[in-house]
């Protein structure tokens, strides 16, 4: 490890920091650096056409479902409906929200399944601890199971975002 670099790299934030305080008039507030993070992944149009392409892939998965118990049970339909919509997202994401046609497609598609695998895993995380204690303990009773599976749906958004920008798309 270059310690050198490491030590001007910390110098530098330091000085960020140092000249952003001094540079704060009283009475006024500055944006904190983490805020200002914040506000470039998630309030850019990259972060929106990824909203989009889930939300069609999302309404593809919907809809294919149904298409697909035409033909096959329910939990069989449900099955291949998700990895329809999975697929859709894929290409939607490769194409149109990340711009990663010169990557190896078969590395950027593990790297998308495993951030969808978390992805699940923090729905059902989620999804549980707010329908069996949170909410419970907040007095709310109907519509549990759906207000804890919207917020479970939710949390995934913006951390999916992030492993699709810096592991399965990057440049």
């Amino acid at each position: 490890m270059d310690l050198n670099r490491n030590n001007s790299a910390t110098l530098v934030e330091a000085r960020v920091i140092v000249e952003t305080v001094d540079n704060v008039e009283m009475g006024k507030t500055f944006t904190l650096p983490i805020v200002q993070w914040f506000k470039h992944e998630f309030f850019s149009s990259v972060f929106f056409k990824f909203i989009i392409a889930g939300g069609v892939a999302a309404m593809i998965n919907f809809f294919s479902r149904i298409g697909l118990s035409l033909f096959l049970n329910y939990a069989m339909a449900i099955i291949i409906a998700y990895l329809i919509g999975m697929l859709t997202a894929f290409i939607l994401n490769r194409l149109f929200v990340f711009d990663s046609r010169q990557g190896h497609t078969a590395h950027q598609f593990f790297y998308f399944t495993l951030v969808n695998l978390f992805a699940i895993l923090q729905t059902l995380v989620v999804s549980l601890l707010l329908a069996r204690w949170v909410l419970p303990t907040m007095g709310i009773e109907h519509g549990m199971e759906e207000i804890a599976h919207l917020f479970g749906i939710c949390v995934p958004v913006f951390t999916s975002f992030l492993g699709h920008k810096y592991f399965s798309f990057r440049k």
